[in-house]
Formats: C-alpha cells, sequence, structure tokens
C-alpha cells in the first residue's frame, strides 16, 4: 500500500500538537488528514451544489414572472 512521506518542516509542529493532545503523532496525523478529506468533501459537494443551483435559477418564463 502507498504510505506518503510527511515533510520534514511539519514534523516540529505535528510533534508539538501531539504532545498537547497527549496522542500517538500517527493518530494525530490520521485525525487530521481525515478532517481535511471531509471538508474538501463538504466543499467538493457544496461547489457542486452551487452550479446546480446556478444552473436551475437562470431566467425561465415562470420565473421571471414573480411566481
Amino acid at each position: 500500500m502507498y504510505s506518503p512521506k510527511v515533510s520534514e518542516e511539519l514534523i516540529p509542529e505535528l510533534f508539538h500538537i501531539r504532545k498537547e493532545a497527549g496522542k500517538p503523532m500517527t493518530k494525530v496525523v490520521d485525525s487530521m488528514i481525515r478532517e481535511g478529506i471531509r471538508r474538501w468533501k463538504r466543499g467538493k459537494e457544496r461547489n457542486n451544489n452551487h452550479e446546480n443551483n446556478t444552473l436551475n435559477s437562470s431566467a425561465s418564463p415562470e420565473r421571471s414572472a414573480g411566481l
């Protein structure tokens, strides 16, 4: 399985967060990645909904009549 390497410049910050959280660094990184994925999916879903609403809200005869 693919296991990407964490950038060296992030290690000190992750170490401090790990100490503050009182959790192993692997758990901290895992939770951050999971949260990032959740936010990315929500943003993608919002963008898709916005695009759909923009397409559906174009002026049509029914809507332009104030209905």
